[in-house]
This record gives structure tokens, C-alpha cells and sequence, in this order.
């Protein structure tokens, strides 16, 4: 499981508590939050998130920024830069989907899944050789998935 930090608001600093469904949403896609409360909507502070150290920074659609530009800004801000996330460079920003419980969530589930686990959906060409009829050899490309994940069977 990838440990993320899901950033709803900035200013105060808000994320989810475990029993919301995009906590629900994260599980399904292999994370979950850095944050355990059970209040749905908590106010955290910077000095906490640093104290955690989650693997990525997820923001919310609607905040109008592409992850690249969202990186940079984050680069910019002081204690944001010092966490470890930004300065690999794993900040998501998961389309407006991810904050509504309608179908489109399935979307951004595997948004985010591809996000976090990039290495699932990575794929590979296996590249098959056999004789046909007439003696000839055949050459056959078949894209397919990588190896799948251990805890799901996918």
C-alpha cells in the first residue's frame, strides 16, 4: 500500500478520515492515507505532515493546476519542498472525479492506481516465433500486462 497524503483544501490544510468513501476510493487502488482520524474532514497542520512523510501528495480536483505546475509551486513553498514526495516528485493531481461519489470515481481510482503503482500497468511485448504450414517462420508481437500485484492477483 502507498501511504499518501490527500490534500481537499489547503488553506487550513484539510484531508479525509478513514471512514469517507475516497478513503474507500484509495484502498481500492492500493494507498491510503498517512492521516488516521475519524473525523471525515480533518484539519491537519504542515508540521504533521512532515512528521509523516507520506509517499505521495495527492490533490483534489479543481484546483486549475496541472501535477508538473502543482510540483513546482510545491517546490517553491518552504517545509513543503523538504518532504521527501516533493522532492521525488510524486505529487498527483487526481481529476475532479476523486471528490465525488458518482461513477466517474471509477475513473480516478485508476488514476490514481496508475499513479501509485505504475509498475502494474506497465506493459510489455512478448515477441512469439513459430512455423506456419509451409515451414516458414512466423513472427508474432503480443502486448500484454506486466507482472501483477502480489496482494490482488491482478
Amino acid at each position: 500500500m502507498a501511504h499518501v497524503l490527500f490534500v481537499v483544501w489547503e488553506y487550513p490544510l484539510q484531508t479525509i478520515g478513514q471512514n469517507t468513501f475516497i478513503a474507500d476510493a484509495l484502498r481500492w487502488a492500493g494507498a491510503e492515507s498517512v492521516v488516521l482520524s475519524k473525523q471525515n474532514w480533518p484539519t491537519i497542520s504542515l508540521e504533521e505532515v512532515v512528521r509523516l512523510q507520506p509517499e505521495y501528495i495527492l490533490f483534489a480536483g479543481g484546483h486549475g493546476a496541472s501535477a508538473d505546475s502543482e510540483l513546482a509551486d510545491l517546490r517553491a513553498r518552504p517545509v513543503w519542498r523538504d518532504l521527501d514526495a516533493v522532492v521525488v516528485g510524486h505529487v498527483v493531481n487526481l481529476s475532479e472525479e476523486s471528490i465525488r461519489p458518482a461513477p466517474g470515481l471509477i475513473d480516478a481510482i485508476e488514476q490514481l492506481a496508475r499513479a501509485v503503482h505504475p509498475e502494474v500497468f506497465a506493459e510489455r511485448t512478448e515477441i512469439r516465433t513459430s512455423k506456419n504450414e509451409n515451414g516458414r517462420e512466423m513472427v508474432e508481437a503480443a502486448a500484454g500486462r506486466a507482472e501483477g500485484c502480489d496482494s490482488c492477483a491482478r
